[in-house]
């Protein structure tokens, strides 16, 4: 097993995070193949290399078909029924669910909200890209 940290002292967004995995060997293709499992529809995602003050990188972008806009968020809730009811291995709902658990927490922590009201949000999602 490989072990990954992340020292996101101003925060990352997904779009982010995924990029920094396939830079550092995530197969593209393994990665559509297992989200595909997640049994969601009308999304597509493609790499792009991007260059930031002279730093190259891969960004990992994903777009939502615009008439499938309709949650702009959603619960910790919303994202463990996802997780649970997928195709994916059983060892991977379990940490899938751990971590957006912890992710849950400590948005919880910075908004002063319970963890079960941390909101995932494409629409923030879309307004942090816009601000890059």
């Amino acid at each position: 097993m490989k072990t990954a940290y992340f020292d996101c002292f101003a925060g990352a967004a997904g779009d982010m995070i995924l990029g920094a995995l396939l830079d550092a060997g995530l197969s593209f293709a393994l990665l559509k193949e297992q989200i595909a499992l997640l049994g969601l529809s009308h999304y597509d995602i493609q790499m792009k290399e991007v260059r930031k003050k002279g730093i190259r990188g891969t960004r990992a972008l994903v777009t939502v078909a615009q008439d499938h806009h309709c949650h702009h968020h959603r619960h910790l809730s919303h994202i463990l029924n996802l997780i649970r009811s997928s195709a994916l291995p059983e060892n991977v709902k379990e940490k899938s669910s751990a971590i957006f658990r912890r992710l849950a927490e400590a948005e919880a922590k910075v908004h002063g909200i319970a963890p079960g009201r941390s909101a995932f949000s494409w629409k923030w999602a879309q307004q942090m890209r816009s601000l890059m």
